[in-house]
């Protein structure tokens, strides 16, 4: 379910997630679905790595990156605060 949010979030489908391109765009949303993955506690960095074909320490620094822009941009930090309370709401209504 995060999979799919962030992918739908930052307009890019989960093969580009998955792909080896290095875009910023792909970085940053690899970084989002790590600190997302990370905050809703569903999978470490280890298994988001996993997911997309990176290693841990690849995902550990774009979630810093994503940490560090969350203080400066307030984008950023509406975009995530809208993905975190969608996927809240999603679990609610699981429940």
């Amino acid at each position: 379910m995060i999979f799919r949010s962030v992918c739908n979030q930052c307009d890019v489908t989960i093969e580009a997630l998955q792909s080896l391109s290095r875009q910023r765009k792909l970085a940053e949303a690899r970084g989002a679905l790590g600190w997302l993955a990370t905050h809703f506690e569903v999978a470490t960095l280890s298994e988001v790595g996993r997911l997309v074909n990176r290693d841990v320490a690849t995902i550990s620094r774009a979630v810093s990156n994503i940490e560090k822009r969350l203080m400066r941009s307030k984008d950023l930090k509406e975009q995530m605060d809208m993905l975190r309370k969608e996927l809240s709401n999603n679990a609610i209504m699981q429940a």
